[in-house]
């Protein structure tokens, strides 16, 4: 991995120009590359992240969009144009906002009909049908909904909107102590994950939770015989429906191991949708925790696997390689508390280079504390990773707030 600190040009590697953040996502459009960025925050504001978004262009300086007060940036698409999508969310509800490669800003266009979960402003995604974007995003009454916009003068009109999944009785957990919340394990029962393929399939993702009644209204108001993918008794699955581009729902399936499963990205590619996370293979143990990547096949047909790399292990992003491979990222070596659910400050990169079901592990640089791959994006012969460096765990910051921080990073990764 190699990662240059002075390069400015729209090319990775890129000095990401902030301190103190974690690259949350990496996109391109067009020329430009974007980096969705987040500064940390303690453990009691994770309902809201602090995030902007930096757009890195040739031969110009790199421009950044910060939400209106009040709002904070959930997610964001690009486009063929070059034109952005972001997708904001604030107690007054969601709203979409077009973002142009000049910097210029149109006013945000608020989502009708929807009010957001009270717990957590990080319950919504987007993801590009060409111009256009389709949202899946968590209501207050726990309801998943899915919307197509298109773009109409500078504006959004709705050419669509369904139900993913029906209202249900979602509470929030909480961690017994601590001062940060290091893979976002209290945010993710809120999220709702969306991707499209090449092909314009939609697919969302949404953990189930066993504890609630998702299962069972879903059920009931789809009419599937959905079951947990455990035979011995309920456990944390991830629940996936795939929509045509109309809408139109197709299917939905379980998704995950006998074990607590646990979702933290999806991406669609050809013909299928790769899910990644974690799974809990060995309950009560301190690195119990192992890598989870499933695909979800157009016909229906569902594999997952995971993997035991070092102590425990989480993948959040992957992509399919132009060879076939499949290129998965995240964080290894970190231990676990059983009991309370809290991640060690000590935490290495991960990148695994997959095929079939059999991994290598690429060779990564060691860094102090804890340290995270958050996502990749794979361009022609080259793929970039970026995240964060040197971060705190779950209690880092318990006596003294300053060390809840991270230096950010993009990379190029250097495949077996």
């Amino acid at each position: 991995m190699a990662c240059a600190a002075s390069e400015r040009s729209a090319s990775p590697p890129l000095d990401v120009g902030v301190r103190r953040a974690v690259v949350m996502k990496a996109r391109r459009a067009r020329n430009d590359y974007l980096l969705l960025l987040e500064t940390l925050m303690p453990l009691t504001d994770v309902e809201r992240p602090d995030r902007v978004l930096r757009r890195f262009r040739v031969g110009a300086p790199a421009l950044d969009y910060a939400p209106p007060a009040g709002s904070t940036i959930a997610d964001f698409a690009t486009h063929p144009s070059g034109e952005v999508s972001i997708m904001l969310v604030s107690d007054a509800g969601y709203a979409l906002e077009r973002w142009t490669s000049d910097g210029a800003r149109n006013g945000p266009v608020m989502v009708e009909g929807v009010v957001p979960s009270s717990w957590s402003h990080d319950a919504a995604r987007v993801a590009p049908l060409g111009e256009d974007v389709v949202l899946a995003l968590r209501a207050d009454d726990n309801a998943v909904r899915a919307f197509r916009y298109a773009p109409d003068g500078g504006r959004y009109r709705t050419v669509w909107e369904t139900i993913v999944e029906p209202a249900n009785d979602l509470l929030p957990r909480a961690l017994t102590s601590g001062s940060f919340d290091t893979f976002g394990q209290l945010r993710t029962p809120f999220r709702a994950y969306v991707d499209i393929g090449p092909d314009g399939a939609v697919w969302v993702g949404v953990l189930n939770d066993p504890g609630t009644d998702l299962l069972a209204v879903h059920n009931a108001t789809f009419g599937d015989d959905l079951r947990g993918v455990s035979q011995t008794g309920p456990s944390y699955d991830v629940l996936v429906t795939l929509l045509e581009p109309t809408g139109r729902r197709v299917f939905s399936r379980m998704v995950g191991t006998p074990w607590h499963d646990e979702i933290y990205g999806l991406r669609a590619v050809p013909g299928a949708l790769l899910v990644v996370g974690r799974s809990e293979t060995i309950p009560g143990d301190a690195g119990g925790w192992d890598g989870l990547l499933a695909r979800v096949n157009e016909d229906g047909t569902v594999a997952a696997g995971t993997f035991d790399v070092d102590a425990g292990d989480i993948l959040f992003d992957a992509d399919v390689l132009a060879d076939g491979r499949t290129v998965a990222v995240g964080a290894t070596g970190y231990a676990d508390n059983p009991s309370g659910g809290s991640i060690s400050e000590t935490c290495s990169l991960l990148a695994l280079i997959v095929t079939g079901q059999v991994p290598t592990r690429v060779a990564l640089p060691s860094l102090p504390r804890h340290n995270q791959l958050r996502t990749v994006l794979a361009d022609a012969a080259t793929v970039w990773v970026a995240g964060m460096s040197n971060g705190p765990g779950t209690h880092s910051g318990d006596t003294d707030r300053s060390v809840i921080r991270a230096d950010p990073f993009v990379a190029t990764l250097t495949l077996p």
